[in-house]
């Protein structure tokens, strides 16, 4: 397999950049000329990722490829069939999962896709106290751990706006192939420039406006700038970090039991998509043990961020990634105890 070293996604931008080559691996999957691709990271000057590519594959066709696939997903049913998941009742995102899961059943080019959306967008959880009746009377819609932003932003709706601005210059005439192509070379070899007008959704602490300490209203200065199509790569990693219910509390795979920490592994050698999948899904119990679990898996380091909240109007960002410690986690659970 040929390496392509992505000199975009580096331990500096983490979280995104790691989000954004697990949904890059995930969307290589969906792509027959590169369905067979593996991820892996070096370690030099500072972690890296690395895409193997299958022969015949390279950066410029990487790059097309991306671009086209992209382009034709504006019309996912997963990024139109509601504006807000917070605005939706049980019963209407229970059908949309239903839908997509019979699609999947019965083989429908993409549905699969649309599926695992629905998993990772939210959950029903029961009452408190109370059971769910067998129509899910009294369940409640609880969306995902990435659903962070609020006010005038939609959620997936701002996605769709998203990927209709993959497309867009900003003050530049360019074609939109061109643009999608220029937008995703720059997220997967850099440099980051941050001249994209697009919000980070809370997935880059780089971007986060500290409006206390700043001069200009926060309506006033328009949408925050962004690296536009790392963005949306690891919008595309959502599928890998479903909701789940576990014991009555909500959870979201990646994340710790209380929903302070995304946890994610780093390692060397070149894994599939399935494998991946495989541990994120070691680290839902989150916390030390998740952490340590992961390194005993072969991964090589963890990474933590911390998800909180940044206006007190439903806001979250993650922020900068850590490395993971036991000492580290140690420390925090006897700062608890006390």
């Amino acid at each position: 397999m040929k390496a392509i070293r992505l000199t975009g996604l580096t331990e500096s931008h983490f979280p995104l950049s790691a989000l954004a080559a697990f949904g890059l691996l995930r969307v290589c999957g969906d792509i027959e000329t590169l369905e067979t691709a593996k991820l892996g990271w070096e370690p030099d000057p500072e972690w890296t990722a690395v895409l193997y590519l299958p022969e015949g594959q390279d950066a410029d066709r990487l790059v097309n490829a991306l671009a086209t696939y992209a382009a034709n997903r504006l019309a996912a049913p997963e990024f139109n069939f509601a504006e807000e998941l917070k605005r939706l009742r049980t019963d209407e995102f229970r059908g949309f999962a239903e839908q997509a899961l019979q699609q999947t059943l019965a083989g429908t080019t993409g549905a699969r896709i649309t599926a695992d959306f629905a998993a990772a967008y939210a959950t029903e959880r029961p009452p408190a106290g109370g059971r769910r009746t067998a129509s899910g009377a009294g369940a409640a819609l609880q969306p995902t751990l990435f659903h962070m932003v609020a006010g005038q932003q939609r959620f997936p709706g701002a996605i769709r706006q998203l990927l209709e601005g993959l497309g867009h210059a900003t003050g530049r005439k360019v074609k939109p192939a061109n643009e999608r192509r220029r937008a995703i070379r720059e997220a997967l070899f850099g440099p980051w420039t941050y001249r994209d007008k697009q919000s980070s959704f809370g997935l880059d602490p780089s971007a986060e406006r500290l409006h206390a300490l700043r001069a200009i209203q926060p309506t006033r200065e328009g949408t925050p700038p962004g690296v536009k199509a790392a963005i949306w790569l690891a919008i595309e990693a959502l599928p890998l970090f479903p909701c789940y219910v576990a014991g009555g509390r909500f959870r979201v795979a990646g994340f710790d039991r209380d929903g302070t920490a995304l946890y994610w592994p780093v390692w060397r050698d070149p894994i599939a998509l399935d494998t991946l999948r495989s541990l994120i899904a070691l680290g839902v119990h989150g916390g030390r043990q998740a952490a340590k679990r992961l390194r005993d898996s072969g991964a090589v380091e963890v990474f933590r961020s911390a998800r909180e909240a940044t206006t007190g109007h439903g806001y979250f960002t993650l922020r900068p990634a850590t490395l993971w410690t036991e000492r580290d986690e140690e420390a925090a659970m006897d700062v608890q105890a006390v």
